[in-house]
């Protein structure tokens, strides 16, 4: 398989991963809503509003993927930075700022590696935006141009706007 197949796409695989575990929770709170009221001391609206921004940014970070342009871009960014000000509630009102994973009687949440790393691949999202595709595509036209003789450098700098 052409590897830039592969370089192109891989965007995905990051998508994926992080849409998976928002749009997971964001289902698991709307089926168990007076749960997850009774496990969170908030109030409904704000329940509501969690949950929303779990479903909504997890769907806008897989619908920013399938396009190009300014209004993709958008979505991509928008839908990654909703959920930052969750994860960081998260981190540090749920789980107290602990580092090590291990349940304990005191901390029956475990501790908050994985939200760390979901911050940090959202920060990465808001802020890079579609931009990974970009500099995937870039890539996969530079190797094409060297097979195809009327397609040059240049041309994909200038494509790119580097030039």
């Amino acid at each position: 398989m052409n590897k830039s197949l592969f370089t192109s796409n891989s965007h995905w695989l990051l998508r994926i991963g992080v849409s998976s575990v928002f749009l997971y929770h964001g289902i698991l709170n709307i089926i168990n809503l007076e749960g997850v009221i009774n496990m969170l001391p908030i109030p409904f609206m704000q329940t509501m509003l969690i949950t929303s921004a779990q479903l909504f940014g997890s769907l806008l970070l897989l619908i920013g993927g399938v396009g190009r342009g300014d209004f993709a871009d958008f979505t991509t960014r928008f839908g990654a930075a909703i959920n930052l000000p969750l994860m960081i509630a998260v981190i540090f009102l749920s789980h107290d700022g602990q580092w090590v994973f291990a349940i304990k009687k005191i901390q029956q949440m475990g501790d908050m590696e994985f939200q760390a790393v979901l911050f940090f691949l959202l920060s990465y999202l808001a802020l890079m935006g579609n931009n990974i595709i970009l500099k995937a595509d870039y890539e996969q036209r530079k190797i094409q141009a060297t097979y195809l003789p009327y397609r040059t450098e240049t041309s994909l700098l200038k494509t790119f706007g580097e030039i």
